[in-house]
This record gives C-alpha cells, structure tokens and sequence, in this order.
C-alpha cells in the first residue's frame, strides 16, 4: 500500500523536472524501484539510451558524502616573482566580473606568462562518442571557465545575404577589454607551479567572496 502512495507522491515532481524547458529536444528516460523490484516511477523506461548520467550520479554522490553539502570550490589567483598562477578547483560559479576584480589585484595586463593548474585532466575522454563532440552537450573538461561555460551571442538583424556580425555578450570579452593584454598564452601548470605559503593570504584576499 506505501509503495503505492510514494508512488502517486513521485509522479508529479518527477515529470516537472523532466519536462522542463531546460529539457526541450532532449530524450530522457528514467526509472524508480524499490529494492524488491516494484516500480515508483518510469518514463521512458523502455528506451535504449547511453546511460552517461549514471557515472555522474555515483560521483555527485560521493562528493556530497565527502565533501558535504557546504562545500564551495574557490578559483585561487596570486602573483609569483616570474608568473601569475592560478589554481582552479572548477568552480561553476567563476564569473567575468570575480576575474575582473582580480586583474585588477595581480595585474593581468603585465606581459607575464599565467601558469594554470587543474584539478582534473582537461580534454575529452577517449569512450565518448566522436558524433557527440560537435553538440553543446559534450564539451571538453576543464575546471577553469566562466559562467558555467556558457557564453551568450547576440546576431543583429541585417540586410539579407549580408554576412552576420556575432556580437559576444560576454566570455571572451574579457580579452577583448584587455583583461589579459599583453599576457603570454596560458600555461598548464604543474604541482611545481602550487601556490607558496607566503601567497596564502592574497589568495584569501581574492576568493573571500
């Protein structure tokens, strides 16, 4: 009889989070059991999908267990005799304005080499599919990137036939704006490259918000 009642209980919030917007054009196919085999809930659940996301969920979860819900990745920025060296944890939340405020702090537009440290291996793993790469759904890893990696463009109404004039709202204008002017390309740094204890408070100072 529970099972029956927690099963009425999931069927409403669970199809609005799998038929919301953010969703459109996507197939997604779900299912919920109890340990003994009795459906809660399934959409879908026939469907021969990749089940990428499963990978994902074991690691959200291990990370909630170790980490706790608390835990905010901080983006770590300070100067060093010969570089600037950044050491990114992939905070999701980085945004223009927080690299901006800390330009302004180390001084990006020194000409300088930046020494970038990740906390994982950038690039595409060699399971994926290669027909997925071109989708904005499959790119690469990286734990340094602003808003999410997600960048918006803006094409104004022209003449038909005319060539478009993207106009990018926001992402690479910080190079545009010449936060990073005269700075040499970034460099993937090695745990040689790991913050100096004397570097602790300037990174505290950049990363208190």
């Amino acid at each position: 009889m529970w099972s029956l009642l927690l099963a009425a209980a999931l069927q409403a919030p669970l199809d609005r989070i799998l038929t919301h917007d953010d969703l459109r054009g996507a197939t997604v196919g779900a299912i919920v059991t109890t340990l003994d085999g009795t459906v809660l809930y399934e959409r879908n659940s026939d469907l021969r999908l990749m089940p990428a996301s499963n990978q994902k969920l074991l690691s959200v979860s291990y990370a909630l267990h170790a980490l706790g819900p608390d835990f905010r990745p901080q983006t770590r920025i300070w100067r060093l005799a010969d570089r600037i060296a950044i050491d990114a944890p992939g905070d999701p939340s980085l945004s223009l304005a927080d690299l901006q405020a800390a330009a302004a702090k180390v001084r990006f537009s020194d000409v300088a080499p930046i020494a970038v440290r990740q906390a994982y291996r950038v690039g595409v793993p060699s399971t994926w599919e290669h027909d997925d790469l071109p989708n904005r759904y499959a790119p690469q890893i990286m734990a340094f990137f602003l808003r999410s990696r997600r960048v918006s463009t803006l094409c104004g109404k022209r003449q038909t036939g005319a060539r478009s004039r993207v106009v990018w709202s926001d992402g690479p204008a910080f190079s545009r704006r010449g936060l990073f002017k005269g700075v040499r390309p970034f460099q993937e740094a090695d745990d040689r490259a790991r913050r100096p204890a004397e570097s602790e408070d300037l990174c505290r100072e950049l990363c208190a918000s």
